[in-house]
């Protein structure tokens, strides 16, 4: 393959296309997952499916979908509601980002009506190429191929795209391929067959070829190198950091809290104060010089208080606690925090949205004995 190649649209066959498209529509019409957004059409559940479905399972997402369309049934109460109240109602899910990014979407959907097709889709808050592809072909009836992690895997299977997954060859290719093969009159079923045969048949490690609907068009098949497909990086090792919080408590019981900044990792959230740190000998130094420059109130750390292990997608991160103390009368909660600091109670606790590595943290330790 030349240094052009890969770049060069593949034409496909007619005949193959309106095969492909034939049987897998049949396929998807027998065999369609009952997902709960598919059951009433309506514009606000496929966009929060589709959001909440950017780098989660089905299974995974299905209870946090549940509990946001029962809390949020419609996008005008989305609009309407605290961002911090969103937040915790995404609790867990992760990327954190698409929370706040559909929160604001929202305050644009209720007052301007929802998007007609794809481009004023795209022009929302949070949603890129994917989502408005999707929404736009299955609510507006919009010809236009929606590529996610599963067409891409089917895409480079069906036709032996030797590009490397994530290059820009490879994501040409594969679109190109996606829109040559689009059915113009059922693109929204189209769509969702080719994703549900990514998710269902045509699997990352263990694709079910048996079952496959358009097994007798795939090329990798037919060379026995389905797993080789998209062709992947080399993994990197997973960067595992080391982080140190403070627990700390007034007279009152209450928790201090600290939130995360806007912008960036848990955007919103509210965590324990702390710092990521060097050699596990320096961590306690590392804590103490941080609270003196965050919180200069604060009183030096005592004993460890406990640790966990918690892993993101792309790092791993163990967090250790210390427990620290407010000095003097400042324990009794009088004293103003900084803007993005709080004292929380257990109720208050509860209800706000914290990472889940620190809610991990916090079932570990007795926080009435420190």
């Amino acid at each position: 393959m030349t240094k052009d190649s890969a770049s060069v649209p593949r034409q496909i066959e007619q005949a193959d296309a309106q095969g492909i498209r034939e049987k897998l529509l049949a396929w998807f019409d027998a065999e369609r997952r009952d997902l709960p957004w598919r059951a009433d059409r309506e514009a606000y559940t496929t966009w929060i499916s589709e959001v909440m479905l950017q780098q989660t399972r089905v299974d995974q997402m299905l209870p946090y979908y549940e509990r946001f369309v029962g809390r949020y049934p419609n996008v005008e109460s989305l609009a309407s509601a605290d961002r911090d109240d969103v937040l915790k109602s995404w609790e867990g899910l992760g990327y954190y980002a698409r929370a706040r990014n559909l929160h604001r979407a929202a305050s644009i959907v209720a007052e301007q009506g929802f998007p007609k097709d794809r481009d004023e889709w795209l022009a929302l808050p949070g949603v890129g190429p994917y989502i408005s592809a999707a929404v736009a072909s299955i609510m507006n009836a919009e010809p236009v191929a929606a590529v996610d992690g599963n067409v891409e895997r089917v895409v480079s299977r069906l036709f032996i795209i030797a590009d490397q997954k994530g290059s820009p060859a490879f994501r040409r290719r594969v679109r190109d391929t996606a829109e040559q093969l689009l059915h113009t009159g059922r693109p929204g079923d189209f769509n969702e067959a080719m994703m549900d045969l990514g998710a269902t048949v045509c699997r990352p490690r263990t694709p079910a070829c048996g079952e496959c609907p358009i097994r007798s068009f795939c090329r990798a098949a037919a060379r026995d190198k389905q797993t080789d497909f998209p062709v992947r990086k080399k993994t990197k090792a997973v960067p595992h950091h080391r982080e140190v919080v403070v627990v700390m408590c007034n007279e009152s019981g209450d928790l201090l809290l600290r939130q995360r900044p806007e912008d960036g990792l848990l955007g919103g959230l509210w965590e324990l104060p702390g710092t990521r740190v060097g050699p596990l000998a320096q961590e306690r130094q590392e804590l103490e010089d941080h609270l003196d420059a965050a919180l200069p109130w604060a009183s030096a750390v005592s004993a460890a208080a406990g640790e966990i292990k918690h892993a993101y997608t792309h790092f791993r991160v163990t967090v250790a606690a210390y427990v620290g103390r407010p000095h003097g009368h400042l324990s009794a909660g009088g004293f103003n925090l900084p803007e993005q600091y709080c004292w929380a109670n257990a109720n208050e606790l509860e209800a706000l949205a914290l990472p889940r590595a620190h809610r991990k943290l916090l079932a570990e330790i007795d926080l009435q004995g420190t």
